[in-house]
């Protein structure tokens, strides 16, 4: 009989482990994001002097994002697939709403950010650690 709990015990553990493995820690796309430029009917423009704080995503291990621009920081939670980033933005006094983006290599672009018909593009700023 303990050798059986023992038994169960391990396969619990080694569940649990192997469930810890599958999460946003391995993500290529864990790090820093800066957006330089937005895209609007084919013509795309740099953000320059547009923000001058920055627009700044840091995907986070755990599915955690922080959303920093002008100096305001807001955070949620993100999720991805290949090559697709889901963020789920939950804002107080508000319908809460999803902002889909694709990365391709060191560019992660939101087509219709917030549904404001432009496309706002990020370039990798740091990798995750």
């Amino acid at each position: 009989m303990k050798r059986f709990c023992l038994l169960v015990f391990l396969i619990v553990a080694a569940c649990a482990l192997v469930g810890c493995g599958t999460t946003k820690a391995d993500s290529p796309h864990i790090g820093t994001w800066e957006a330089t430029a937005v895209a609007m009917e084919g013509l795309e423009l740099p953000l320059g002097d547009a923000l001058p704080g920055g627009f700044i995503l840091e995907l986070k291990s755990g599915g955690v994002y922080t959303m920093t621009s002008d100096g305001e920081t807001g955070e949620g939670t993100w999720s991805g697939e290949g090559n697709d980033i889901v963020l789920d933005v939950v804002e107080e006094g508000s319908e809460d709403f999803t902002i889909k983006g694709v990365v391709d290599g060191d560019t992660l672009t939101f087509d219709d950010f917030m549904g404001m018909q432009f496309d706002l593009i990020f370039k990798r700023a740091t990798a995750g650690e």
